[in-house]
């Protein structure tokens, strides 16, 4: 049953009813309404064409704007629709006060490495990137690093194995998509012996970039 209930739930089964209904609809306007199924799909179309435009001109993140663009061109019939009836960045309160809670830790415990003005021997444009990192995500900019450029996937994928394995506290991996196969799997081999050594290991991967790649639950096998 639980298995049942997983699958119903999948995201490609709920895209593929959305599509169905969608589909049904015009099926129906076809038939029943056909004197006013241009005008009804016209009005549906410009709308949706109308939200993207809107979206897009938007002052808000990309990782929003796509997230609404893409199911609102892939339903153009309710998408546009949609947007306006639950879209446009509206938070409910209880969200508002915990993520202004977690604004007030973050400069709490961020907030004494905030230390723009002192890369003024970088370039005013390092000191307002910097500060710009500050203020919009309570992130200072730290000392101490360095960053290497691979010009091939394979030398960067042999750099990071190697890298993996000298860890000794944390492991934080962040990934677009995320597939089954050599590249991943050798990873994960190395992270399972991490965590069997006690280092504290990490993983973020987008779920719609991986919708297609991993099961609904994948993060719950581990």
């Amino acid at each position: 049953m639980k298995k049942l209930v997983s699958l119903l739930f999948h995201r490609v089964v709920l895209v593929g009813i959305f599509l169905l209904i969608q589909i049904a609809v015009l099926v129906v306007m076809l038939l029943r309404f056909n004197e006013f199924f241009l005008p009804f799909y016209g009005v549906c179309v410009a709308l949706s064409i109308a939200a993207v435009f809107w979206i897009i001109n938007r002052s808000s993140e990309p990782a929003y704007k796509i997230a609404w663009i893409v199911p609102i061109l892939t339903f153009p019939i309710f998408g546009g629709l949609f947007y306006l009836l639950f879209g446009g960045n509206r938070l409910s309160k209880r969200t508002r006060r915990k993520m202004e809670g977690m604004d007030r830790k973050m400069l709490e415990v961020l907030g004494p490495d905030f230390k723009a003005d002192s890369l003024i021997s970088f370039g005013e444009d390092a000191v307002h990137q910097a500060r710009y990192l500050e203020n919009m995500a309570h992130c200072p900019v730290y000392g101490g690093t360095e960053t290497e450029y691979f010009p091939l996937g394979e030398d960067c994928f042999a750099r990071m194995v190697e890298e993996l394995k000298k860890a000794e506290r944390y492991i934080f991996l962040e990934y677009f998509i995320i597939e089954d196969g050599v590249m991943w799997g050798t990873i994960l081999d190395i992270l399972a012996e991490k965590v069997k050594e006690g280092v504290d290991v990490r993983v973020m991967y987008d779920d719609i970039g991986s919708m297609f790649t991993l099961p609904r639950e994948y993060a719950a096998e581990f």
